[in-house]
């Protein structure tokens, strides 16, 4: 936002749609699994009449920020000791837990940033002022996303469970009462009955559950084996994969083996007896976070079905509450070292770590091997050109920065469906656009097409992806000498291209 950019792409612009649909026509799409965000973000813009892309391009740093004070409130009825509290805040501070979460305008990462509340106010059910904003949450939770929906159930029994196997096998206390929340099959059914109501009334999610029931009765193809074909497609093999691995994930890797840790000597600890009310709330966040992290390597490893259910999300909510996990880790290093100089420098150093990568690899860059997300103002007046200038009888070319999304985010998804603009009506663009085997575009093409590039599709190939090969400076100088190409639009950052193909007009 400080180099003058318009967006991001992907999901933000799309999201931006839906906030555009609910403005401009009063409802929400039929298509609108998330409405809780788009429907806040609506009502801030009509209340302060800010521009739409001002408010949902910085809603999410304030969520990020609001983790934090989630994390906190956490900590404060986890942690009896306030040095236990101020390292967890810590930690949730200088790591930016979960990535692009931080960033992007995504009601998965709104949702995932509120859990932390979730549970904060799981424990202090018992007390009556805290059941009322409970009870709403659980309420809202599937319209805020469906994923965190089910995992809040998870939660639920994971905790529940956990708080069962903690004092009758490990603390061996049969006898004693369960301390950890009052009537949890009441709140797991009513969270359950509002989550499948709300799947069950969109045909988006009935695919996908046929697709996971398919998947999983047939097998399909593992996750590792395509993350390994993916490397060796893009020629990253070795110390080069495992760069890429620490740049990507190093933080989240960093902090889920010092929880790991932390669970270790916590469970040596309840082994010992010593383990109050206090250790046995921080084992039942240990044991939402072994279970998510199982399924996790289920995804990777053994059950392909659970990709329609967006397990690779499951290491956002792995890492979400590392913060407790690994503060509680920290502590124990600084508790028992001889030399306090010593003590605050490795805590320094085991937070410090995490937090340099994950900062540096937050944006989208050539660093991570991912082009920038940017959406510069050339993209959104070409789109606008596009729009109002294209034939509606005549499709498009589908690149890398999606003319669809771009459509989406300028007239909202409605309209764009309106005017004939859908990912079904897109044809993908042909490597070097098939200049190794013809002379021009047009031979290859049975119906006349619109092209359009931004300067993310040609950066994106010549400078963050050279490696793919699928593009070079010398196609994209051909294009502009094709014969059956006509350039239509340009304003030196987003240019319009008409294929004739062989059976157009």
């Amino acid at each position: 936002f400080i180099r003058g950019d318009s967006s991001w792409h992907g999901d933000n612009i799309t999201h931006l749609g839906f906030v555009k649909d609910v403005l401009y026509t009063g409802y929400l799409s039929s298509e609108n699994f998330y409405p809780l965000a788009h429907t806040l973000l609506t009502e801030i813009i009509i209340i302060t009449a800010l521009p739409e892309s001002f408010v949902a391009n910085l809603s999410t740093p304030v969520f990020s920020c609001l983790f934090v004070i989630f994390i906190y409130l956490l900590a404060s009825v986890v942690f009896n000791q306030k040095c236990l509290q101020i390292i967890s805040t810590t930690i949730a501070t200088t790591v930016m837990i979960g990535g692009g979460y931080n960033l992007f305008l995504m009601p998965n990462g709104w949702s995932i940033f509120f859990l932390p509340l979730v549970f904060y106010l799981l424990i202090k059910k018992a007390f009556p002022p805290y059941s009322i904003p409970l009870l709403i949450l659980l309420i809202i939770y599937p319209l805020f996303h469906p994923l965190s929906s089910l995992i809040v159930v998870f939660a639920i029994c994971t905790m529940w469970l956990s708080s069962i196997v903690a004092y009758k096998a490990i603390l061996r206390r049969p006898e004693t009462k369960i301390e950890f929340m009052s009537k949890p099959v009441s709140i797991l059914a009513f969270e359950v009955v509002i989550l499948v109501c709300w799947v069950l009334s969109f045909n988006a999610f009935i695919w996908n559950l046929r697709n996971f029931w398919s998947n999983l009765t047939g097998g399909g193809p593992e996750v590792l084996d395509r993350m390994a074909e993916t490397l060796a497609f893009i020629g990253f093999e070795g110390w080069e994969a495992l760069l890429l691995f620490v740049k990507l994930y190093g933080a989240s890797f960093f902090l889920i083996v010092l929880s790991l840790i932390g669970m270790l000597i916590l469970f040596v600890r309840a082994r010992r007896g010593i383990f109050g009310k206090h250790e046995f709330r921080l084992a039942s966040i240990g044991a939402f976070f072994i279970f998510v992290g199982f399924l996790y390597l289920l995804y990777l490893t053994g059950i392909p079905a659970l990709d329609n259910i967006g397990a690779e999300r499951f290491v956002a909510y792995t890492t979400l509450f590392t913060p407790l996990l690994a503060g509680f880790f920290v502590y124990f290093v600084l508790k028992n070292r001889r030399s306090k100089l010593s003590g605050v420098l490795v805590s320094c150093l085991i937070i410090l770590l995490p937090s340099i990568i994950s900062w540096v690899s937050l944006f989208p860059s050539p660093f991570v091997f991912r082009p920038n997300a940017q959406i510069a103002h050339s993209d959104i007046q070409g789109t606008k050109w596009i729009i109002e200038s294209k034939s509606e009888y005549v499709s498009m070319f589908m690149t890398f920065s999606n003319p669809v999304r771009l459509v989406e985010g300028v007239l909202g998804k409605t309209e764009a469906a309106n005017r004939g603009i859908s990912r079904s009506q897109l044809t993908i663009i042909p490597d070097h656009f098939n200049y190794n085997y013809v002379e021009t575009i047009g031979e290859t093409q049975a119906q006349d097409r619109y092209l359009a590039l931004t300067a993310m599709d040609r950066e994106t190939y010549l400078e963050v992806w050279e490696s793919i090969g699928r593009f070079n400076q010398g196609d994209f100088s051909k294009l502009e000498n094709d014969s059956s190409v006509n350039k239509l639009y340009t304003n030196f950052g987003y240019i319009s291209y008409y294929v004739n193909g062989v059976d157009g007009k």
